[in-house]
């Protein structure tokens, strides 16, 4: 449990591809990792339930494709060639991923792919105070400013990818789409992604 969280009452639950690395960065000044709410709980109960317990989502298709692109493109760590051997086990491009994904896929284990709601919930109940959405992150930071003692550093883009001008539908067809609605509709239903 970084020492900031205590400091401020505060934990933050980073879901992966949900501006998560930019917000410790301006936070923590360094990345906790993708720690669930269960684990964090499991670390210390008594802190966890006194605390403002936040988080970001994004939409799932958005993120998926984001996933995508990341590991795609990404030779930071040397685990990832791994993880795109497993997406390319699935098809050779984003929308073949997503028309041939299932929910039984490997590929759902993996942070980047696991539905949102897995690292948010403990015992299916979400275990959160506030979720905030990517789509209005800097609206958000001000929320939070408001609603705590965090104090933010200047927000710089982290593990961003570049956009390619095509748009996340159009980038994944519509039997991706359709697919990708149904593996990640727990996440529709409790982000209010429709």
């Amino acid at each position: 449990m970084p020492r900031q969280f205590r400091r401020d009452g505060a934990v933050f639950i980073h879901v992966p591809k949900c501006a998560g690395s930019a917000l410790l960065d301006a936070w923590l000044g360094f990345q906790t990792g993708h720690v669930s709410a269960e684990q964090y709980r499991d670390a210390d109960p008594t802190f966890f339930e006194s605390a403002y317990v936040f988080t970001f989502v994004r939409d799932p298709l958005a993120r998926f494709v984001s996933a995508y692109d990341h590991i795609s493109t990404d030779d930071l760590w040397d685990y990832l060639p791994g993880i795109k051997r497993q997406m390319d086990r699935h098809g050779n491009t984003v929308a073949e991923l997503a028309e041939r994904l299932t929910a039984e896929s490997e590929l759902l284990a993996q942070p980047w792919f696991a539905p949102q709601h897995t690292f948010l919930e403990i015992r299916g109940r979400l275990a959160v105070n506030r979720v905030f959405k990517t789509e209005s992150f800097t609206n958000d930071l001000d929320v939070i400013r408001g609603e705590t003692s965090i104090r933010f550093r200047t927000i710089a883009p982290v593990n961003c990818r570049g956009d390619n001008g095509t748009s996340t539908a159009e980038r994944l067809g519509p039997a991706g789409v359709a697919n990708l609605r149904r593996i990640y509709a727990r996440d529709y239903t409790l982000f209010g992604y429709f």
